[in-house]
């Protein structure tokens, strides 16, 4: 391992002053899911090879990646103009059982019942100008008039050594059929985000894009500039297309990771300069809702192993893209395809939390699997939520929590259904669990389980002599939890023992208000009470959270710091048991 002591030295000291939960409720924890013909991962083509063994196999590659601490799967839908799905606009993927052949079964159904089934997202993971190469010729030829070689073959140029297949992003008709295979997707599966891939020009551009800028050029002055624009209109239009039909459905990209060249910077392709890719403006300007950059790269500019020039440098990598997100989700593409990144896997997750990305994504399930993440992900968490969306709606509360005891220590738990919006569903709900004390919904250490949007019941069974108690919340399709329930408690000890928080009225009162190191709440309460408060900002973006806490009757104080909040004016949350009031909070 190179440089190993002076590395987790470094990152160390960069850590100070950006205190990192080491339980995170919120993370976006994914896996890129892809085959290909012969890479010996799935499907495993044999001579007992079925339809059903292949679904079974794909199930349990889900099932593994849940078991690792993982909530989101990306599965590579379409690979090279063809589709693991069935669709009525592209050809089956000859992966499963050959080009354009049904393999008698869904392998993206499979993914979604089973990942789902676990709590677990599925973004469908789709390679978008780049649809194919010298193989995808020979393997369609005359075989499948309905691939876009063949029924479209003006919109496309072939490029490099490969004969890759890139189509024309200048074309309108082009980016509207790739906006057309987007929708498909999102009308008929049940879909959490679609990820794209490969949403940028080759290297240096196109042969003819010089012509079709004189033509055409838009009011741009400069080509480059208009080879930008032409990419940002497909994912502007994608977006659009995508949100009108499933509010709920996220759109996000993964990028080449170095942006732009800067003074004294490593050899690289560049996103914005090569490739002509400017993700970092469809993110802030809303046209989509979160990156994955491939910083497939190990600490410091070292060359890597088998090479004599400078590599890129992660710590840089990942502050530079949480830097220029301006709060909106960010997660860091991470390599264990490279041994070099394998040595270093628990500081860079770490740093990445660091630095301020809400998640990471491994590049990919076969490299990832024989790795072991339990000690960076001994809790589950939730994925990160949409805060930015306009239809981001937290749902209504789970009301009137019950438990119920039998003597062979069996827990049933039942509830009220909470609401959600047409925009923004229920995705699940989340039970929070925990001994000897009121479980706390700040970090992701009481998270227990997640039941899904139907269920209105939940088992559990005892293991412990001491009180376990539990409360519940809702989140949305796009990630925002509801205000908790109430809590119930039970002593093994004392069957059908029920403990619930009390409602209560809450006469709050905050000062100084406007603050600047620190702010003091002073309220009353009438009986014991869980108490616990949330500071957000006016974007609905979480600042911080205390943990829920046990109150006595009387009056009572908390004290805030607020002196690491930016100035600005922010939402204080105060709940007690079921209550839950409201104060604006000042910050000079």
């Amino acid at each position: 391992m190179r440089l190993l002591v002076t590395i987790v030295f470094a990152v160390g000291l960069t850590l100070g002053g950006h205190a990192q939960s080491p339980a995170p409720l919120f993370e976006t924890r994914g896996v890129w899911f892809m085959t290909s013909l012969g890479d010996g991962n799935w499907p495993e083509r044999g001579p007992n090879d079925t339809a059903e063994k292949q679904a079974a196999d794909l199930r349990d590659r889900v099932r593994a990646a849940h078991a690792q601490g993982l909530n989101t799967f990306a599965f590579l839908v379409t690979h090279q103009g063809d589709a693991l799905y069935a669709s009525a606009r592209l050809p089956w993927s000859p992966i499963p059982v050959g080009a354009g052949q049904d393999p008698g079964y869904d392998p993206l159904a499979v993914v979604i019942e089973e990942a789902h089934r676990l709590g677990m997202m599925v973004h469908a993971w789709v390679n978008v100008f780049l649809v194919g190469d010298s193989l995808t010729a020979e393997v369609f030829f005359n075989k499948q008039p309905s691939h876009v070689l063949y029924s479209h073959v003006d919109w496309l140029h072939q490029v490099g050594e490969r004969k890759e297949l890139w189509l024309d992003p200048a074309l309108p008709e082009a980016r509207a059929w790739l906006v057309d295979n987007l929708a498909e997707l999102v009308s008929n599966y049940d879909l959490d985000a679609i990820h794209l891939d490969f949403a940028r020009y080759p290297l240096g551009g196109l042969p003819h894009d010089a012509t079709l800028f004189q033509a055409a050029p838009r009011g741009f002055t400069d080509l480059d500039d208009w080879r930008r624009d032409n990419v940002t209109l497909f994912v502007r239009d994608a977006f659009d297309r995508i949100t009108a039909r499933k509010p709920w459905v996220r759109l996000g990209a993964t990028p080449i990771p170095n942006y732009e060249p800067f003074p004294d910077a490593w050899p690289a392709l560049w996103a914005f300069t090569d490739v002509f890719q400017e993700s970092r403006a469809w993110l802030t300007e809303g046209h989509l809702d979160y990156l994955v950059p491939q910083i497939y790269f190990d600490f410091g500019r070292d060359p890597e192993p088998g090479t004599n020039i400078d590599s890129p440098d992660f710590a840089y990598l990942v502050r530079d893209w949480v830097a220029t997100a301006e709060n909106r989700p960010l997660y860091v593409g991470m390599a264990p395809f490279k041994e070099i990144v394998r040595e270093e896997m628990g500081v860079q997750i770490d740093s990445a939390r660091a630095f301020g990305a809400q998640g990471q994504f491994y590049f990919r399930y076969d490299h990832t699997a024989a790795y072991d993440l339990a000690p960076r992900y001994p809790y589950s968490a939730l994925p990160a939520a949409m805060a930015h969306r306009p239809a981001a709606s937290a749902p209504t509360t789970p009301s009137n929590l019950s438990l119920s005891l039998t003597d062979d220590s069996l827990v049933t738990l039942t509830w009220n259904a909470a609401l959600g919006t047409a925009d923004d569903p229920i995705r699940t709900y989340v039970l929070f669990r925990s001994e000897s004390a009121p479980p706390s919904l700040a970090e992701a250490t009481d998270l227990f389980a997640l039941a899904p949007p139907e269920s209105l019941r939940f088992r559990d069974t005892l293991r412990t002599d001491q009180p376990v108690y539990y409360q519940l919340a809702a989140q949305s399709r796009l990630g925002l939890l509801s205000p908790a329930s109430n809590i119930v408690a039970s002593n093994q000890g004392t069957a059908r023992e029920t403990a619930a928080a009390p409602t209560q009225a809450v006469d709050a009162t905050v000062f100084p208000n406007p603050a600047t190191t620190h702010a003091l709440i002073q309220y009353h309460l009438d009986a014991a009470s869980p108490v616990s408060v949330m500071v957000v900002d006016l974007l609905g973006r979480e600042a911080f959270r205390t943990r829920s806490t046990w109150q006595g009757a009387g009056r009572q104080q908390l004290r805030l710091s607020t002196g690491s909040l930016a100035p600005g004016v922010y939402l204080l949350l105060l709940t007690v048991g079921q209550r839950q009031q409201r104060h604006t909070l000042v910050v000079h």
